[in-house]
């Protein structure tokens, strides 16, 4: 797949994601966020739809489901975490 075909591929997925978006002003230079006004809500959509499009995945997901964990269960200090729990 050339440079040009994934790049009609993604506006494809913009024009998904983003219906009001001008595919016009999509160019290779444009910055997701501040050009093209991608939300993060957005950048998951655009993630997903990459993925199924393409056949690829964005990193290890095995990994980045067991990170969320440990953050879910460490990232709270325990001295709060232990209040809330005590009530």
């Amino acid at each position: 797949m050339t440079r040009e075909e994934v790049f009609e591929g993604l506006k494809e997925i913009f024009a998904g994601v983003k219906p009001r978006l001008d595919l016009s002003t999509v160019s290779f230079d444009s910055r997701l966020v501040n050009d093209l006004g991608i939300d993060s809500l957005s950048m998951l959509l655009l993630s997903l739809a990459s993925e199924h499009k393409f056949g690829m995945q964005f990193g290890n997901t095995e990994n980045r489901s067991k990170r969320s964990e440990k953050s879910a269960t460490t990232s709270w200090p325990p001295s709060t975490r232990n209040n809330y729990c005590n009530r």
